[in-house]
Parts: structure tokens; C-alpha cells; sequence
């Protein structure tokens, strides 16, 4: 029976570390996975408006192309680009901002047939190849070209390094035994956390994880593609890009541990059971006659020595307690070496027997495990109890006993395992004490809500003319803050008049000079109307030489032209600021938010310029029925908050998105971020953290409300020293 309930144990003890060992690398694969996949979409969604706001450029200012890719080189290299390529309708390289390029034909690369096969604007990302123009291994993210009347035209081309992808995966390779790819839906490898040479080979068509029908994430277990080992997979699908992210960790090194033990109890297993058998021998041979007795004892005696100290080497290799007691001989004893490791005392204070074991247990759990360690009961015990420390700290011990009996049916001696759960009970008790605060708190939210309720029920008809004073004084205080901000940017919008005005009255002055020249050499052709004498021919060339007639006709249309374009610019930034400042618009149009946005830049641009660059991503978001000048006054609090953020000089972003419910604003900014303390009050009235006569805290609490009184939320995250980012969600429609 004893041998029996030790396999169970060592059985159970088994089937446990395995199953925890796979829920361990399910639960580390499903979070690396997500990760992985959310970041890589972020990324590739990066580059891919990138892409298509160079290939707007290219459309529409073909001319100006080259120099904007070559202002925008650095930020290009930032991001790995090595190559900014066009490739015209015949598969002919048109550009490249690679010095020294020539129009190679490459009608033959994978991203030009894909393009010119399916006449549909989607991005494509090529497995790496060897640029013939960079003559380095790169992957290409490219969109196609169509003319005004959508046929196709060619292909803009971004040449990224291959190992930027890579570099990204190998950030999260967790060690020995875990490999991340990322693959397109056709199966093509395009990164590799190990070695993409190898791995871009290899075609993981028809995997789980790739077909249109299967969930976002999943998991499975087969043999890798590409080296042959067996290996647990967790995929996650890329969010709006036909990509995969797989995350495989090989099966061997999860179970590395639970072979180790498997081996290390059934060892232990068998020579307790040898053991119990040699002693159920040795209980025969007493009946036998007293000489063959006697040489048995002896040889007894020589196999218990040697089972002992094998059932001692075992003891002192697992990590656990093990103690063997006799019954009849309370100072015979055993306790592997472990006890001093899990008890922190020494093991020689355990010369006197088991029962020193309960004294460093906790009051509370004492008289229950000496009560145990009698060892009187005739089926084994478990228990669970606390010990102390010597430095104070309590830690939780599960034992489990286990009577040894003789031939006769008595118990003879006990033996046992001591482990400490000390991780697992705190986990436990952490469970409890959050079911038991969430259950409070409901209880009491629940209290309140009813509370809330009787109360609305007895107040509505006051509630009503409370909440319409609320909005007329709420109307006033945001026209209020308006006014105060644009106050503030008057100055800002002074200087950049001024500007413009400036050079169009020089050029003004510059073409009324030329003009007074021009009718003098009129007046002379006229005076020589009649009859022209070499006199006056060289009179007329010498005045043509003297006022320099052909660049006189040559600059004037260009002065003529700088002066429209600041007459123009003048009449925007004034148009922008009326529009901005508006404040009678209460009634709900559909209005774009990045015109909005475009709007509100030019009224702050002169309190960013000087502090960051302002990077544009914008995503030609629809139309949303909404008040306009409110959502400007929100743009503008952001805009100027980010700008005031930043100390010396960083940068801001400004996205947008939307899909079939809602569009999204999002400004970022580099600046010095926002500390967990504050964060749950940046959206109170008056609270700010600016010096006192520098802000009135009413920005972001007077935002929060338009945003609400449209339907939607604002969304915040900062880390402190890095920068914060707001996120304006809102409904294309009320």
C-alpha cells in the first residue's frame, strides 16, 4: 500500500510540473506574440504612410521631388530607409535617391509584377533581395502608381535594411529554445529572429495562422519548416496588414525540467521501493533457523547501509525536505540536507529528533503539526502550514507523510517530503484578499448607485435647469479660454504678417524701378518712330545695356510671383485665425479634422516653430458631423501643451485614423512626460503644474468636456522623460 501511494504521489507530482511547465511557455508565447505583432504593426504602418504621403509628392510635385527626398535623407536614414525609388509603368528604375544611379530594368522584381498584376492600391513587403542600386540586402515596402485616369503608372519603392526588422525580433528572443518570424500570407519569411538567410527559404504556405478564415491568434504544435525541431507555436495575426507573427519555442527545452525530475523520482521511487522490499525480506528471514537468521541479519544489515545511502544521495539532490523517522527508536532519524536551505537554521539543531521541525513553525500552525509529527496515524497525512525565519519572515511548507509498515501490517517508521509553497500561497492569498475588496466595492458602488438614484428621481426637474445654466456658463467659460489663448498667440500671429508683408512691399519698390526704366526705353523707341539714326540705335542699345533689360524682363514675372504667393499667404494665416476664433458656430456641420488641424497650426505655429518640428501623418480621415471651432480649441490646447512640454528642441507628431465607427486625432509629443501622480488629475478644473500667471489649468478639463459633448473620449500615455501622447477618439456621426 505504502508503495502504491509514493507512485501516486510521484505520479502526480509529475503530471503537475508538466502541465505547468506548458501553461508557463502557452502563457510567455500568447504575451510575446501580441507583442511582437502590435509592434510590428505600428512599425510597418509607419512606413507605409510614409510611403504614400512621398508617393502624393511624386504625383502632384514631381518637379520638387528630389529635394524634398533629399531634406527629409536623415530622418530617412533614422528609419533604415536606404533607397527612395520610382519605378515607371515599363519596369524601368525613373529615380533613385542613390548617388550614382542609372535606370536599370527591373521589371522582373517581385514587387513590380505583384503591383502590375492586381491593379489594386495595397502595400506589398518582398522578402529581402539584393538591391542592384544600394548592392545590399533590403526589403522592399512599395505601393503602385496610378495616373489621373487610375491606370497604372509604376511603383514607388522604399528600400529598408533587412536587419531593422530583425533587430525588432531579436529584442524579444527569450534565449535557448525560442524563435520569432514574421511571414506574409502567402507564406513568404520576410524577418527572422535567427537566421533570415536560411529562414527566407523556407515557404510556410498552408501553416496554421495564415489562412483568412482562423482566428487573430492561435497555437499549435509540429516540427519547424526550417530546422526540424518540434515546437509549440503561438501566432498572431498583424493588425490590418496580411502578416503573421510566429513565436516557436522548442518542446525539449520546455520539458527540460520536467525530464530532469522525471528521471530524479522515479530513481527515488524505485529504491524506496527496493528499500521496503529488502525490509519485507528481512522480516521473512527471522523465522528462519537462528544461523541462517544471524547470516541474514548481517547481509541485511550490509544492503540497508547501501540502500540508505543511495536513499541519501537521492534526498539531498531534490529540492525538497525528505525525513525518514522509526517508530520504536525516536533518535534513529534522517533530514536531507534541504532543511537548511528552506529553514534557514542549522540541521544539527534536529539531534534530538523530529519535534524541533514545530518550533520554528508559526503559534497558530504548531500544536496541528506536532500532532502530525506523533506519528500515530495509520494512513499518511498532508499538511500545509507556516514557518518563521530567524530574520522574521513566514514562509509556507506543504508535508506529506507516508507510514512504512513490516511484513506483520505494523507501521515501523514514517518518511516524508517538506517543499516550500510560499509563491504559491501568497499568490492564493493575494486572489482572496482582491475577490473580497472587488466584492466589498461592488457592494458598496451598488449602495451608492441606489443611493444616486432616490436622489435623481427627487431632483430631476432641478437637475434640468441646473445642467442648461451649466452650458450657458459653460459656453462662456470656453469662449473665455479662447480668447485668453489667442491673446497669448497674438503676437506670434503679428510676426508672421509681418513677414510676408515685408518682402512683397520690397518687391513691390524693386518692380516699380524697373517699370520707370522700361518706360524710358519706350519713350526713346518712340522719339525714333519716324526714322531711326545710328545715332539713336546706339542711344537705344546703350539704355538696354544700362538698366540690363533682359534681366529686368526676366525677374519681373518672378517678383511678380513672390508677391501673389505672400498676398496669398497673408490672406491664409488671416482667414485661418478668423475661422479658429469663430464663436458662433453652435450648430453641428460635417467638417474634416485635418483641415481643422492644418487651421489650428498656422494660428500656433509661431509658439511650436522655435521648440519642435511638427512630423504630419495623416491618413485622409472622412468627414464627421461636429462644431469645428470647438474641436479646434481642443487641437490648439494640445498643440501648445505639447510645445510647452518640450524644454530645448524635440519633436511633435500628428496622426490620424478611423475605421468604421470612429476617427482619431493623436498628437505626441518628445517632451519631458507626465509623472503617475498627476495623471489621474491632468482633466481637473484649475489644476495645473505650471508656474502660478502661466496657466489656468481649464485647458484640458474645457477639452475633456468638447470632446464628451461630442461623443467621444480623450486617451492619455506618458512616460515621464520621454514624451506623452493624446489620443481624441470621436463618432463619424451623433
Amino acid at each position: 500500500m505504502a508503495t502504491a501511494v509514493l507512485w501516486a504521489a510521484i505520479f502526480a507530482l509529475l503530471q503537475s510540473t508538466q502541465r505547468e511547465a506548458m501553461q508557463r511557455a502557452t502563457t510567455v508565447g500568447q504575451n510575446l506574440a501580441r507583442t511582437v505583432a502590435e509592434t510590428e504593426s505600428a512599425s510597418i504602418q509607419s512606413l507605409d504612410l510614409l510611403v504614400q504621403h512621398f508617393r502624393k509628392e511624386w504625383i502632384h510635385h514631381r518637379d520638387e521631388f528630389p529635394a524634398m527626398v533629399e531634406w527629409h535623407r536623415e530622418f530617412l536614414a533614422r528609419s533604415s530607409v536606404v533607397q527612395v525609388g520610382i519605378i515607371s509603368a515599363d519596369g524601368r528604375l525613373a529615380f533613385s535617391n542613390v548617388q550614382g544611379w542609372t535606370p536599370v530594368d527591373l521589371s522582373d522584381r517581385e514587387h513590380f509584377k505583384v503591383h502590375k498584376a492586381r491593379g489594386t492600391d495595397e502595400l506589398f513587403v518582398s522578402a529581402p533581395v539584393l538591391g542592384r542600386v544600394t548592392k545590399q540586402w533590403t526589403i522592399q515596402f512599395t505601393r503602385p502608381i496610378f495616373d489621373e485616369r487610375k491606370q497604372f503608372a509604376g511603383v514607388i519603392v522604399f528600400s529598408v535594411l533587412s536587419p531593422a526588422l530583425e533587430r525588432l525580433l531579436k529584442v524579444f528572443d527569450l534565449g535557448e529554445g525560442v524563435i520569432i518570424s514574421l511571414a506574409r500570407f502567402d507564406g513568404q519569411i520576410v524577418a527572422h529572429s535567427r537566421d533570415i538567410a536560411q529562414a527566407s527559404k523556407v515557404s510556410l504556405a498552408g501553416s496554421h495562422g495564415l489562412l483568412s478564415d482562423e482566428p487573430e491568434a492561435g497555437e499549435f504544435q509540429r516540427k519547424s519548416y526550417i530546422d526540424g525541431t518540434m515546437r509549440l507555436y503561438r501566432y498572431q495575426k498583424v493588425t490590418a496588414y496580411p502578416f503573421t507573427v510566429f513565436v516557436g519555442q522548442d518542446v525539449p527545452v520546455i520539458l527540460a525540467q520536467y525530464n530532469r525530475l522525471r528521471t530524479l523520482y522515479f530513481v527515488v521511487g524505485a529504491l524506496v521501493t527496493a528499500l521496503m522490499l529488502a525490509i519485507m525480506l528481512l522480516l521473512i528471514g527471522r523465522y528462519r533457523k537462528n544461523e541462517e537468521a544471524q547470516r541474514n541479519k548481517v547481509k541485511f544489515q550490509e544492503e540497508l547501509h547501501q540502500s540508505d545511502e543511495r536513499c541519501r544521495l537521492i534526498a539531498e539532490t531534490i529540492d525538497a525536505v525528505f525525513w525518514s523517522a522509526d517508530i520504536f527508536d525516536r533518535c534513529s532519524f534522517y533530514v536531507s540536507p534541504a532543511y537548511a536551505r528552506i529553514w534557514k537554521r542549522d540541521i544539527s539543531s534536529l539531534e534530538s529528533g523530529l519535534h524541533p521541525l514545530a518550533e520554528s513553525v508559526h503559534e497558530a500552525d504548531r500544536q496541528r503539526v506536532l500532532a502530525d509529527l506523533e506519528l500515530k496515524k495509520e494512513i499518511p497525512f498532508e499538511h500545509e502550514y507556516r514557518i518563521v525565519h530567524p530574520d522574521g519572515s513566514v514562509h509556507w511548507i506543504w508535508g506529506r507523510g507516508f507510514p512504512v509498515r513490516n511484513d506483520a501490517g505494523q507501521i515501523t517508521r514514517y518518511v516524508g517530503l517538506a517543499k516550500d509553497v510560499t509563491a504559491r500561497k501568497l499568490a492564493e492569498e493575494k486572489l482572496s484578499r482582491f475577490n473580497d475588496e472587488l466584492e466589498q466595492r461592488v457592494e458598496e458602488r451598488t449602495t451608492e448607485l441606489q443611493a444616486a438614484n432616490a436622489a435623481l428621481l427627487d431632483e430631476k426637474e432641478l437637475h434640468e435647469a441646473l445642467i442648461k445654466k451649466l452650458e450657458e456658463a459653460q459656453n462662456q467659460l470656453l469662449q473665455s479660454e479662447k480668447m485668453a489663448s489667442i491673446g497669448q498667440l497674438a503676437a506670434g500671429v503679428a510676426h508672421e504678417i509681418n513677414n510676408p508683408i515685408g518682402f512683397v512691399s520690397s518687391n513691390l519698390g524693386a518692380l516699380q524701378r524697373y517699370s520707370q526704366d522700361m518706360l524710358k526705353l519706350l519713350q526713346t523707341y518712340e522719339q525714333a518712330e519716324g526714322s531711326l539714326t545710328s545715332e539713336v540705335q546706339e542711344e537705344l542699345a546703350r539704355l538696354k545695356h544700362q538698366i540690363d533689360f533682359d534681366y529686368l524682363r526676366e525677374d519681373l514675372g518672378k517678383l511678380l510671383g513672390e508677391s501673389q504667393d505672400g498676398l496669398q499667404r497673408v490672406k491664409r494665416i488671416v482667414q485661418d485665425l478668423k475661422d479658429f476664433s469663430h464663436a458662433g458656430d453652435s450648430e453641428r456641420v460635417w467638417a474634416n479634422l485635418e483641415n481643422g488641424l492644418e487651421s489650428t497650426l498656422n494660428v500656433v505655429w509661431n509658439e511650436i516653430k522655435y521648440k519642435a518640428m511638427v512630423i504630419r501623418e495623416y491618413a485622409g480621415i472622412p468627414d464627421i458631423e461636429c462644431i469645428p471651432s470647438q474641436l479646434n480649441q481642443v487641437f490648439m490646447n494640445l498643440l501648445v501643451n505639447a510645445a510647452q512640454a518640450i524644454k530645448d528642441k524635440g519633436q511633435i507628431t500628428v496622426r490620424t485614423g478611423s475605421d468604421d465607427v470612429n476617427v482619431w486625432v493623436e498628437i505626441a509629443d518628445t517632451g519631458s512626460g507626465i509623472s503617475p501622480e498627476n495623471m489621474n488629475r491632468i482633466f481637473d478644473p484649475f489644476f495645473t503644474t505650471k508656474p502660478v500667471g502661466q496657466g489656468t489649468g481649464l485647458g484640458l478639463s474645457l477639452s475633456y468636456s468638447i470632446v464628451q459633448k461630442h461623443g467621444g473620449r480623450i486617451e492619455v500615455s506618458s512616460v515621464p522623460g520621454e514624451g506623452t501622447t493624446f489620443r481624441v477618439v470621436l463618432p463619424l456621426s451623433r
